[in-house]
């Protein structure tokens, strides 16, 4: 290389005020790259505090998802989030830049997952593959209206009277495996929608219906319980599921949207995937009350006229009690959708009571 080659490779050629013009264009990129990397990693954070027997967790940061998993049936979780966490170690609370290990923290009773009181958008939560029942309370309250889904695709225990809370206000909360609550635990979901969805198509003439089931605890299911949120949905929508108590209640309660849909659907219908079309008198779906424990099914139709929808639609199901009760009531919200509407509807199901039980219909 030539001597003149070499004094502009390194800048020697040029005036001063071009050397200082490069000097600080590569300072301004670095600092303001440098400074980019260290905001994001400061936004990506989880925090968690506890106190009183009650762990807190809170995502702080948009788009953060979490995860939780049972370990042990001592009190051992292990908890995860897409960003990093931020909290004050105590007895038994330590963590990792993305996982939180609860390992038996003095009185642990309850764990509460939130998105800061709704403040902050997209939140997600899901449940991993747990090693072990849960023996811990877990309320999941995301009320954010921009939080995510929320999917149960792994089956999940809770013992010891131990009960799980979901709330999704204005998204889905989807059940594809088995929940059960032991003792006088209680299942409780709320969404804006609540689909639980279990194999509904068989070559061989059978289906997978997914377990809800309780003991002493309540089973309550509530989809979109405020205003008539906008879009097109049913407010609980149940494709072969059993829903089992053995003494407990089982409470099930859903609105439609704005567009107009059925406010409950229950379906047990099983569809041969040669054929296409319904199995004859293959019923999957069930809901179950043993002892004085009750089944209520309330259904809203949506806001606006759409043929064909019902305020409650059981369509071959088996619904069982025995001293409890079953009522059903269906509303159509508007008296102008009587002529393309029903209130309450059903087809092909059984109502059933081995003792003292009672079956109460209305519609309005």
């Amino acid at each position: 290389m030539s001597l003149k080659k070499i004094v502009n490779a390194i800048g020697l050629g040029q005036s001063r005020a071009d050397r200082m013009k490069r000097i600080r264009a590569r300072s301004t990129k670095l600092v303001f790259s440098d400074l980019g990397f260290e905001l994001e990693k400061r936004q990506l954070l989880a925090t968690f505090s506890y106190s009183s027997g009650l762990l807190t967790i809170q995502t702080n940061s948009a788009n953060e998802e979490l995860s939780i998993i049972s370990t042990s049936e001592s009190g051992n979780y292990t908890l995860t989030t897409t960003g990093s966490w931020s909290g004050s170690p105590v007895s038994g609370l330590s963590n990792t830049s993305t996982s939180l290990y609860v390992n038996q923290p003095s009185g642990l009773a309850s764990i509460l997952i939130n998105d800061n009181n709704g403040t902050v958008s997209n939140s997600w939560f899901s449940f991993g593959s747990s090693s072990a029942n849960f023996v811990t309370n877990l309320t999941v309250n995301f009320t954010s209206s921009t939080a995510g889904n929320l999917t149960v695709d792994t089956p999940i225990s809770f013992i010891g009277g131990k009960s799980v809370s979901l709330t999704i206000t204005t998204n889905r909360i989807s059940i594809e495996s088995p929940i059960s609550a032991k003792s006088n635990g209680s299942i409780i979901l709320t969404g804006r929608t609540i689909q639980v969805t279990g194999n509904t198509t068989s070559s061989a003439n059978l289906a997978t219906a997914i377990p809800i089931t309780t003991e002493s605890g309540d089973i309550i299911l509530t989809g979109n319980s405020s205003s008539f949120l906008t879009g097109g949905y049913t407010g609980i929508q149940i494709d072969n599921a059993n829903l089992t108590s053995i003494s407990g209640n089982i409470v099930i309660d859903g609105q439609a949207s704005s567009v107009g849909d059925h406010g409950v659907y229950i379906n047990g219908d099983v569809i041969d995937d040669i054929t296409d079309e319904p199995i004859p008198n293959c019923r999957t779906t069930i809901l179950e009350t043993g002892g004085q424990g009750n089944i209520r099914v309330t259904g809203v139709i949506g806001n606006a006229t759409n043929t064909g929808s019902s305020g409650v639609f059981l369509n071959t199901i088996i619904v069982q009690t025995n001293n409890g009760s079953f009522a059903m009531n269906g509303l159509l919200n508007s008296s102008s959708f009587i002529s393309v509407s029903s209130a309450v509807r059903f087809s092909g199901s059984n109502f059933t009571s081995s003792g003292s039980g009672n079956f109460n219909m209305s519609g309005n």
